[in-house]
């Protein structure tokens, strides 16, 4: 089945109507968001719109608009309107969407714990209804960073924006990068918590530019993760495409090393690592919903864009001997 065959296309309903209080409806957009429902819309110069309104079942949604700064895209105001039941391909006309939450507000994000105070930061606070992605916006700079909100006042007051703040970047050796995921219920200030930078502490590892250097004989893979994570991922691979013998461990955090083994000659054509350049990618895994390594496994975490994670990601590089 191609992709155009498996979009619903029984129309439920249009909707038409203006948005009103925006600066330049050039910047303009407005879209229709429900379950199972989607629209497509046609914006007039005027701020007026007509959506059409396609799903397999009939159902309500909301119309949302937001107007951007014409250069940085930046999310300037926003508006939502609640509720609007469709059904039976019918006309809903008048519908006046007002941009009435502009982005004038502030969250103050901390960070827990005295690591990372004074570091630079970047954040975004992403405004999901229902599961769908609305808008975000975001900052970066040292914390405390303030990060543009909106007032969660009626109708926005039931929707909890998803912080998301990450330190770092993968490919430094002197911590990685980590990144914490978080709903925020203040409407004024988040402290957020992370995990401790993840380490390799065998082989000896270097950046891309400067590799470190092991001997294949006696290789071990060491890592000292966050005793609080879940999960650690470590995968030791070829440098440059799919190699011929990649290892990839997953394990819980009580177990930091792992060490490859010849792989039997009548199940693999390759059983050990040749020379060369390879990249070890390091990983570990908070998750608010999980109590243990296994929670991972048996399929009791579900998806659930509201759930706190946190996570760190660390690459490095290796010339094996």
């Amino acid at each position: 089945m191609g992709f155009l065959s498996a979009i619903p296309w029984t129309k439920q309903g249009t909707l038409t109507g203006r948005v009103t209080g925006a600066t330049h409806v050039s910047n303009l957009s407005v879209t229709a968001v429900g379950k199972g429902l989607s629209g497509i819309t046609k914006l007039a110069e005027d701020g007026s719109f007509s959506i059409d309104v396609h799903g397999d079942e009939p159902g309500q949604v909301d119309l949302f608009a937001r107007e951007t700064e014409g250069t940085t895209k930046k999310v300037l105001r926003v508006g939502l309107l609640r509720g609007i039941a469709v059904s039976s391909g019918t006309t809903i006309s008048g519908l006046e969407l007002a941009l009435d939450h502009p982005v004038d507000q502030s969250l103050a994000v901390t960070v827990e714990g005295s690591r990372y105070q004074g570091s630079s930061v970047s954040a975004s606070l992403w405004y999901i209804l229902d599961g769908q992605f609305l808008f975000s916006t975001d900052a970066s700079g040292t914390m405390p960073l303030p990060v543009p909100a909106i007032a969660r006042t009626a109708p926005f007051d039931t929707i909890t924006p998803m912080l998301n703040v990450t330190s770092g970047d993968a490919t430094n050796l002197q911590g990685g990068a980590v990144q914490t995921n978080m709903p925020v219920s203040d409407t004024s200030s988040a402290k957020v918590t992370f995990l401790a930078p993840l380490s390799i502490t065998s082989p000896t590892v270097g950046t891309q530019e400067s590799p470190g250097s092991a001997s294949r004989s006696g290789l071990v893979l060491r890592w000292s993760p966050d005793v609080s994570a879940h999960l650690t991922e470590v995968e030791l691979a070829a440098k440059v495409g799919p190699g011929p013998l990649d290892w990839t461990v997953v394990a819980p955090v009580s177990i930091t090393s792992f060490t490859p083994f010849p792989l039997p000659a009548d199940i693999a054509p390759v059983t050990t690592f040749p020379a060369g350049s390879y990249s070890v990618w390091a990983t570990t895994t908070w998750r608010a919903k999980a109590n243990s390594y296994a929670d991972f496994f048996t399929g009791s975490l579900t998806h659930d864009p509201y759930e706190e994670t946190r996570t760190t990601r660390l690459l490095t590089y290796v010339e094996l001997q």
